[in-house]
């Protein structure tokens, strides 16, 4: 009777968690266990995919270079970045949202199965000190038995059935071009005399104070450049909008303390944008205060490639009051129409 009852109970779920273990091997949505003919694109869901993509499509390929960040890295184009910079070829890892310990987990794993020799890194101070993680750890090691975490979720299979995949791998993480109604906000006239309105009262509380991070939280990165000397890092600080500075200048306060400690190591180059005025105090160049058009992600290729807008103690101070005082007499403009 009992043993009826629990063979009634467990039966189904042994038979569902075999289905589910058997379709995930061998699909492999994601492209952890191999590579699949029976999946031929590549997911959106990044932190999952990028294991995948690591494992099976970068590894033993022929790739130099990687580029590593948040949202605001995805709209950096691979075939572009090889184009502009002589000997490199990239493979992206965006990670939307990705904190500073996310980036550098994955940069690790990366040098430690491919040899390497430059890497795209974004530093802002939210992302230098977001010590989160969503990355799935035991994707991210050599250990093919804690694997079975990933053949019996069912988000897993959820993933590759109901969400939408892009079929070349250099056109994944890129929200740019097929969204470039999301600018429509800042071209807006009635939007624009809102937010010039808003900036008024903003103005009068802008009040930019350098600060510093706890030495400790940089830690993750001294790690990383002293273990791999023979990588080149570029690391860039990518352009604010004047507008975002004036609401809000903690990442411009901090941008002293960044610069230094990047700009220290022999195999690390910082870059900065904020004074790139063609860019930054033209809101039509951005969805929202951070969100930029690919061709500013062009702009930064173009100038890692010319070595410009490099900043280190020798230029800092100059950079900093330079934008301090465009943010102090900033309108909103848009498209060369100021409010």
């Amino acid at each position: 009777m009992y043993k009826k009852k629990f063979l009634i109970i467990i039966l189904p779920i042994v038979i569902a968690l075999s289905v589910i273990i058997s379709m995930n091997f061998i699909i492999d949505p994601f492209h952890i266990i191999h590579k699949t003919k029976f999946n031929k694109g590549f997911s959106e869901q990044q932190r999952l995919q990028n294991a995948g993509i690591i494992k099976h499509f970068l590894v033993g390929k022929g790739y130099n270079s990687i580029v590593v960040g948040t949202s605001l890295t995805e709209c950096f184009y691979s075939p572009y970045i090889d184009e502009r910079i002589d000997g490199w070829k990239t493979l992206k890892l965006s990670m939307s949202g990705s904190s500073g310990n996310e980036q550098v987990k994955t940069i690790e794993y990366v040098l430690e199965k491919e040899d390497i020799k430059n890497v795209i890194l974004e530093a802002r101070h939210f992302v230098i000190t977001d010590f989160k993680s969503r990355l799935k750890e035991y994707l991210y090691d050599d250990n093919i038995f804690n694997d079975i975490n990933y053949l019996t979720s069912h988000k897993v299979l959820k993933f590759y059935l109901v969400k939408e995949r892009v079929e070349k791998i250099e056109d994944r993480n890129n929200w740019c071009p097929p969204n470039q109604h999301l600018f429509k906000n800042y071209n807006s006239e009635v939007n624009l005399d809102k937010l010039a309105k808003k900036l008024d009262k903003k103005r009068k509380d802008f009040n930019y104070k350098e600060k510093h991070i706890n030495k400790d939280v940089y830690n993750k990165y001294v790690e990383l450049f002293n273990k791999y000397p023979d990588v080149n890092f570029h690391v860039v600080s990518p352009p604010k909008s004047l507008f975002s500075l004036v609401k809000q200048s903690t990442e411009l306060d901090y941008l002293k303390d960044i610069a230094l400690f990047f700009s220290r190591f022999n195999n690390v180059k910082f870059y900065g944008f904020d004074n790139v005025y063609k860019i930054t105090a033209d809101l039509a160049n951005y969805k929202d205060d951070h969100h930029y058009k690919a061709w500013v992600n062009e702009y930064m290729i173009d100038s890692i490639a010319n070595n410009e807008h490099e900043l280190d103690k020798n230029n800092i101070d100059e950079y900093i009051k330079d934008v301090v005082e465009k943010v102090k007499t900033y309108k909103v403009c848009s498209s060369g129409k100021c409010y």
